[in-house]
């Protein structure tokens, strides 16, 4: 029932203060324009000193509604939440009459002993500043849905951007010289060789990578199963170009591809592997691909047999630095991305580490 800490902005203070002075000036007019209808003569004293002060001392009890909105989530389906609002509100509205009847400059009859002037308020005022209490609890809730819908339209422009981003990074990884010619000359390879079906399967290797990077609407989030899908697509170029150099170890947890994680998360990441990992040494090389789930957490790890993080300097390059700002803007602080040496090939490993969210979809097996 209860939640975090009430956060109102600059702006949610600005209208309910707004609102406040707004009343304030209707509540002089009509004050005025009802005394002359009664043959009253209320002073100006009273006019723009009483009236005022009943509406300032309103900002008086306003942290107490605010804290208890904020404390106690209002659900009419549940009674139980209803209850310390009812308490809220009587207790508001006595403090609020309290304070009206101790202010020098409301009471018409000031020559009233303090008890007499309380009671003739609570008989004036009990059932409108109780009601003015759910006014300021609704406002409250209202400030709060806006300002949590103005931050995640932020959030959702932000992440909007890094997938362009993410997109733009994996097509120009893909149309980078040394990348794209190799895969022409792996293409004019098989086609010398005659090798018809291995030209159409690179060709269409490479068309999936285009289109998908391309793709406008590819979702924030994908499963690890289409994440990986494409993954394939570019690890097979990959493994043409370096031949018998390139192996590819997989170690995916069935229960992992559900999992929904950032879409092209993994590419850089690879691609870091490869270029700083598996093409900087002599012979054959390694990657290691692991997805494992703890508790509630998805944990991957990329770990390949080239030199390592701490024997190759300015290795955690741009596609690193994006990816961990990536995660962060998903994510917030419930995210890990660790760079090391791993114990098994020798060279450097990435992991990352993110809550479990499973998606609804059906997927596809994996096959390592």
């Amino acid at each position: 029932m209860t939640l975090g800490p009430l956060r109102i902005d600059a702006n949610a203070l600005k209208t309910i203060l707004a609102l406040i002075v707004c009343l304030c000036v209707l509540d002089i007019i009509h004050t005025y324009v009802g005394g002359v209808g009664e043959g009253l003569h209320l002073s100006w004293t009273y006019l723009f000193v009483g009236v005022p002060e009943f509406w300032i001392t309103y900002l008086v009890a306003l942290p107490l509604a605010i804290a208890l909105a904020g404390r106690y989530r209002l659900d009419l389906h549940q009674w139980r939440t209803v209850l310390p609002h009812v308490v809220g509100g009587f207790v508001f509205a006595y403090v609020h009459m309290l304070l009206v009847a101790g202010a020098p400059f409301i009471s018409l009859r000031p020559e009233l002993p303090f008890a007499s002037r309380l009671f003739r308020i609570m008989r004036m005022n009990f059932a409108s500043d109780f009601l003015a209490y759910w006014a300021i609890v609704g406002a409250t809730y209202i400030a709060r849905h806006y300002s949590e819908l103005h931050r995640r339209q932020v959030s959702e422009a932000h992440l909007e951007t890094s997938l362009a981003q993410a997109q733009l990074e994996a097509l120009q990884a893909q149309m980078r010289p040394h990348f794209f010619f190799n895969t022409l000359q792996a293409i004019s390879v098989l086609a010398l060789k005659g090798d018809k079906n291995g030209v159409v399967e690179t060709l269409g290797h490479l068309g999936n990578l285009v289109r998908v990077t391309c793709d406008s609407k590819r979702p924030q989030k994908v499963t690890l199963a289409s994440e990986l899908e494409f993954l394939e697509e570019y690890l097979a170029i990959q493994q043409l170009s370096l031949g018998d150099r390139f192996h590819v170890e997989r170690h995916i947890d069935a229960d992992t591809l559900r999992a929904l994680v950032p879409s092209m998360l993994l590419q850089p990441v690879i691609e870091n592997a490869i270029v700083h990992g598996v093409a900087c040494r002599q012979g054959s090389g390694t990657i290691a691909l692991a997805a494992t789930r703890v508790n509630g957490t998805l944990d991957l790890r990329v770990a390949d047999s080239g030199p390592g993080f701490g024997r190759m300097q300015h290795r955690d390059g741009i596609g690193l630095a994006n990816t961990r700002g990536r995660l962060q803007r998903t994510y917030g602080s419930a995210f890990r991305l660790e760079l090391g040496d791993d114990a098994i090939t020798g060279g450097g490993c990435v992991s990352i580490s993110i809550p479990y969210e499973p998606s609804d979809a059906t997927v596809p097996s994996y096959e390592e």
